[in-house]
């Protein structure tokens, strides 16, 4: 398994040029290689997206919190409304089962 990962084909066909153990593990798996140094780095990260459910999650409840706390019965803050709002959003999307797109 490959731990570099790269952001452009310009940035990889540069590593080919300074790498031929690169080359040689493109040639022989092409398909897995590729994968390996084209996967973005937190796909597989439990511990990156628990920080990220965590922080949102933190957001709705400080939203609900100010909006529960709002003076006179007035109703909240439309930015209190938006943050916890779309980070509800957020962590629904991160939880939402991913599928292959479609080809």
């Amino acid at each position: 398994m490959m731990s570099k990962r790269f952001r452009s084909t310009s940035a990889l066909a540069d590593e080919l040029a300074r790498n031929p153990d690169l080359v040689r593990r493109i040639q022989n798996d092409p398909e897995s290689a590729l994968r390996a140094i084209t996967a973005p780095a937190y796909s597989n990260d439990k511990v990156f997206y628990r920080l990220v459910v965590i922080g949102l999650l933190a957001v709705v409840i400080i939203a609900l919190l100010f909006a529960g706390l709002a003076e006179n019965g007035t109703e909240p803050s439309q930015v209190v409304t938006a943050m916890g709002t779309t980070a509800l959003g957020a962590v629904a999307g991160l939880l939402a089962p991913r599928g292959d797109p479609p080809e």
